[in-house]
């Protein structure tokens, strides 16, 4: 009869079992490289779930701002209106009459005053001799620009 015999190595640096290793084991290289990619794809994480918190403390600051802003604005409603009840003609009347005695004048009387000027002298000065010339040279200028004259042709 025929035996096989069959010799098993347990030693790597075999050229049959160096094959079956290494394509089943990873290198050092590949698991630096698999390690990397990891933290990599980790961080990217870590900063996209940042920056979702981060848009959320935004979008809560601007909801309180808001709502302090419409505060503000009601506030400043509050007190256009106590203005105006304040600066109102008849309280004005009612505090004058009331609070500090004044009576309505009986006879109204306007009196005009006139400022006492010299004869000779104008309160609006027309223009002088020198401002009329300066203006007569710039019309005249301006109109022989914007003339235009068609001659004949021979």
């Amino acid at each position: 009869m025929l035996r096989n015999k069959y010799y098993y190595s347990y030693n790597t640096k075999s050229g049959n079992n160096n094959e079956k290793t290494s394509k089943n084991s990873f290198s050092g290289k590949k698991a630096f490289f698999c390690l990397f990619l990891l933290v990599f794809f980790a961080f990217v994480l870590v900063a996209y779930i940042g920056q979702f918190v981060k848009i959320a403390h935004l979008n809560y600051r601007i909801s309180q701002l808001e709502e302090e802003f419409d505060g503000i604005q009601r506030e400043i409603a509050q007190l256009n209106l106590k203005l105006a009840r304040e600066m109102s003609v008849a309280r004005i009347e009612k505090i004058a009459k009331n609070e500090l005695n004044m009576v309505e004048p009986v006879k109204v009387e306007f009196v005009l005053l006139k400022n006492k000027v010299n004869e000779g002298e104008d309160i609006f000065p027309g223009p002088t001799a020198r401002e009329i010339f300066f203006v007569r040279v710039i019309n005249g200028f301006l109109e022989r620009m914007s003339t235009v004259r068609a001659e004949e042709l021979r």
